[in-house]
């Protein structure tokens, strides 16, 4: 009987194909490419592909009246299942993503979100970081999983533009009320994380093994993306609360001082960005 045909090629790309059948005289109403006639003398059929493929399977519908489907796939089944190795390997880029200081990003944003805090203001901290971790994983799952396809270079100049405008906020809410500087620092997060996210997942997404479901890998290096950035927070409050109870100084000047510099090293970081 005639038979669908899904080829899925290295690239991701796919490509569907109906085999019609000889002695039927015609193929059926179809949007696939219709191949040759298979002539029900043969036992076999085979046919070209322009590129190295990757996986074939037939019937995918399920329509045809076959008593086993067992072997209707060809190549490897993307498969859910944990690895301690593969765990420690992803762990280990979503790490050393962050701990990348020559990228300044993170540092740059941690320090802006976090130089009015200490430890009294635990659940706050708590509740930005989880807003800035969710994001990251909805950038991960929309750009790895879903194949949202992203630029990479905007995304670059994209990343110093939040921490630009987050920064002249704080500057802008010297005076506002706390409520208001929280929400500036809330929606901060989550806009880092999200764009952070999609710039990650350029590179990581190439980093995952063809055979396996992206799920586990994401949640993996996100996980290490938390550890660092949990790492890093922990310092920075330390560092902070020490500069408010020894030091004194005035939150009013710690704004001027962090976020104007942050304000000078994002607009470099942009103009970088823009002559490259």
């Amino acid at each position: 009987m005639p038979i669908d045909v899904e080829v899925v090629y290295i690239d991701g790309s796919t490509k569907n194909f109906n085999i019609p059948l000889q002695m039927m005289r015609g193929s059926k109403p179809t949007s696939a490419t219709v191949l040759e006639d298979w002539p029900w003398v043969n036992p076999t059929y085979t046919f070209k592909t322009l590129k190295p493929i990757k996986s074939v399977e037939i019937d995918k519908s399920k329509l045809m009246a076959d008593i086993n489907d067992a072997n209707n796939f060809f190549g490897k089944k993307k498969t859910l299942k944990f690895s301690f190795n593969s765990f420690i390997y992803y762990l280990k880029i979503g790490v050393k993503h962050v701990l990348n200081f020559s990228r300044y990003n993170y540092i740059l944003f941690l320090v802006l979100l976090l130089f009015s805090f200490s430890f009294k203001d635990w659940r706050k901290i708590c509740w930005l970081l989880i807003s800035f971790v969710v994001s990251y994983f909805i950038a991960l799952i929309l750009s790895i999983s879903f194949e949202i396809k992203t630029n990479v270079e905007i995304i670059k100049f994209l990343i110093p533009s939040i921490l630009f405008v987050i920064s002249i906020l704080k500057i802008i809410n010297l005076k506002s009320q706390v409520i208001k500087k929280d929400k500036v620092s809330f929606l901060g997060s989550i806009l880092f994380g999200f764009f952070n996210g999609l710039g990650f997942s350029n590179d990581f997404k190439f980093k995952i093994s063809s055979n396996e479901n992206e799920l586990l890998p994401i949640l993996e290096a996100l996980f290490g993306v938390s550890v660092a950035v949990l790492l890093m927070a922990t310092i920075l409050v330390i560092i902070f609360s020490l500069l408010h109870k020894i030091a004194k100084i005035k939150d009013r000047n710690l704004v001027l001082i962090f976020s104007g510099s942050t304000v000078i090293l994002s607009l470099l970081i942009m103009f970088k960005q823009l002559i490259l």
